[in-house]
């Protein structure tokens, strides 16, 4: 068993739910991986937490509001880990955005292919001298 200190286990919970989620693909897996205590992964992965008294006595917890309207307490790492998630949305769906605009023509290139079109079918005026 490999000894880790409670806040390396976390970070390597965050880490595996993003690489199941963003690279696998595997929401319901990423959420089960993200619904586990932080404790619960270390066991499942066989670590050992190294003075978890201490460090679970330390944890920062806010209010969130949960399912059903039941205000819950999350940890700092859980705040961070939505807030990691929030921001993957955002770059899937800016992403997202930018290949639906590159699909729609641009109106000045097709003006500029017309308006070339004509000046290759208009005859040149002749210069007098």
């Amino acid at each position: 068993m490999k000894t880790k200190t409670w806040r390396q286990v976390g970070t390597a919970k965050l880490r595996a739910e993003n690489f199941v989620r963003n690279v696998q693909g595997d929401d319901a897996r990423a959420d089960e991986i993200a619904a586990e205590t932080i404790e619960e992964y270390a066991e499942r992965k066989r670590f050992v937490i190294q003075n978890p008294s201490v460090e679970h006595s330390h944890r920062e917890r806010v209010p969130i509001q949960g399912e059903m309207g039941v205000t819950q307490m999350a940890t700092k790492q859980e705040l961070e880990l939505e807030l990691e998630q929030a921001y993957a949305r955002i770059a899937a769906l800016e992403q997202h955005m930018l290949d639906g605009y590159n699909l729609i023509p641009d109106d000045d290139e097709e003006e500029e292919e017309e308006e070339e079109e004509e000046e290759e079918e208009e005859p040149l005026p002749l210069r007098r001298r």
